[in-house]
């Protein structure tokens, strides 16, 4: 990879964290104690994106004054804080590439085709988007625009589809569990959104970036998530809480004249975002190795990432227990996310202030 790589634009990186983002939706499991359900959930969703964008003001500050990545920050303020830094944001691209590798594959053996082989799914998705990742950023952020161009109108055939299926009945007030509900909904929803950290290390990478980049993947990701939770309710009601993939189950039931079920669209845009999303935490994660030892091929780096995200998730594939007990522990989940997109930022900036007012001191005398 060169050591300038291409820049992208800021439209393209919206589409690429929002596809990413919606992986999320697609592998979720309504029986999850954490996860906020029903009309709470349709509050939440929106609270959530606001306090994401909240808490990614320092980077954006640190961002606008540096006019570099938040790693070469990190490093300019010392190797072993710089280290540290990349270690972290290392470790967790290829904790969620892992993530991603195995829910994609255990969704194809088990909704798709049933009694499939797992692993076979799994590797050739990992050989794929790591190959992809290799082309650099700019290579496969090109896919994000017409994988959008297929949501819109999965969005536009789902909602002329269902519409007369939706039931109001199934509306109450998002407050009827009570606030503490409703507070702990938005923290379980916020840290969620794992695409955070990925938009750290790649919004220095886009044309144009700023707060407008990171705002218009919340607004976006906000309203997708809205309308898609909305539906689900509207139409399953309780039965979407005995389903382990709701949203599937939904496109199942949804038909059109001249399209048919809508199922089989659904798992093409499925397929898509497994593979970006795969794609961007294995690109993320060797950017970080690349830091860590700057001799290292990009190429090399890459393969060497997606060959340790693939054994990971070959080993987790089966049944799901492993991150069926880490989804339930909400402290597992929202560490890393607290700690990449708000602590590490913040303190980047602290110090890289006190960093500069010391320079200043010392010029003036």
């Amino acid at each position: 990879m060169e050591n300038k790589p291409r820049m992208i634009s800021g439209t393209q990186l919206v589409f690429l964290l929002l596809i990413s983002r919606l992986f999320t939706l697609f592998t979720f499991v309504p029986r999850a104690r954490t996860a906020a359900s029903g009309s709470t959930a349709l509050l939440c969703i929106p609270l959530a994106g606001a306090a994401v964008g909240i808490l990614l003001i320092p980077f954006l500050l640190l961002l606008r004054r540096s006019q570099t990545d938040l790693l070469s920050c990190a490093f300019q303020l010392g190797s072993g804080y710089g280290l540290v830094v990349s270690l972290l944001f290392g470790v967790f691209c290829i904790y969620m590439a892992a993530f991603t590798t195995s829910h994609f594959s255990f969704f194809m053996a088990s909704a798709v085709y049933p009694n499939s082989t797992p692993w076979a799914f799994l590797l050739l998705l990992t050989l794929a988007a790591g190959y992809a990742a290799s082309l650099g950023l700019e290579a496969f952020s090109r896919m994000s625009v017409w994988v959008f161009s297929l949501l819109l109108l999965l969005l536009l055939l789902f909602v002329c589809a269902l519409l007369p299926e939706v039931n109001p009945v199934y509306l109450t007030s998002p407050l009827l569990d009570g606030l503490p509900a409703v507070g702990k909904g938005i923290f379980y929803t916020a840290v969620n959104h794992a695409e955070a950290a990925a938009l750290i290390l790649l919004l220095p990478r886009a044309r144009r970036a700023g707060g407008r980049v990171a705002a218009g993947w919340l607004v976006l990701t906000v309203l997708v998530y809205e309308l898609l939770s909305f539906l689900t309710l509207t139409v399953l009601g309780d039965y979407a809480k005995t389903r382990l993939f709701p949203l599937h189950t939904l496109s199942s039931l949804a038909q059109l004249s001249g399209f048919g079920r809508l199922d089989l669209l659904h798992i093409a845009l499925w397929i898509f975002a497994a593979f970006l999303r795969l794609t961007v935490y294995l690109y993320c994660a060797a950017v970080c190795l690349r830091r860590i030892f700057p001799s290292a091929a990009f190429g090399r780096s890459c393969a060497c990432c997606a060959a340790v995200s693939g054994i990971w998730s070959l080993a987790t594939a089966q049944g799901m227990q492993f991150w069926n007990r880490i989804s339930e522990q909400v402290w597992v989940v929202a560490a890393p996310f607290l700690l990449l997109v708000a602590a590490v930022p913040l303190v980047t900036l602290l110090l890289t202030s006190l960093g500069r007012n010391s320079a200043g001191k010392g010029r003036i005398k």
